[in-house]
């Protein structure tokens, strides 16, 4: 996606991301230690998921991602046995998902008010 955004749109949007997942485990977790990367990386996925469905691609294997990696470490809290799914903060997973999918979606009503601005000029 870097390409298609430019460095800082795709570092705006990575960081969004990394903010969105801390002010999830923040808002959500009760307690133990959540670090890494992943929640940005969570919110990456989803805001390619957004882009997908602008496009009218297939989007689905976004979801099945999403469904596996957030409701897994959640189902993982509830369900004993799941132990496969220990340690993943489905809290970060989630809020960063949010958030990047959120700030995708700014930045495509951006796109979408400049080609309007331009229809409008011609």
């Amino acid at each position: 996606m870097e390409p298609a955004l430019g460095r800082w749109r795709f570092l705006g949007l990575y960081a969004a991301s990394q903010i969105g997942a801390s002010l999830g485990v923040v808002l959500l977790a009760s307690s133990g230690v959540h670090g890494g990367a992943s929640g940005a990386i969570f919110g990456l996925i989803a805001a390619y998921g957004i882009v997908l469905k602008r496009l009218r691609l297939p989007y689905t294997q976004v979801l099945v991602i999403a469904a596996i990696f957030i409701g897994g470490p959640l189902l993982a809290e509830f369900v004993p046995g799941l132990g496969i799914f220990s340690g993943l903060s489905w809290q970060g997973h989630l809020g960063g998902a949010v958030i990047g999918a959120a700030t995708m979606l700014l930045m495509f009503r951006g796109v979408d008010k400049r080609e309007a601005a331009a229809r409008a000029g011609r």
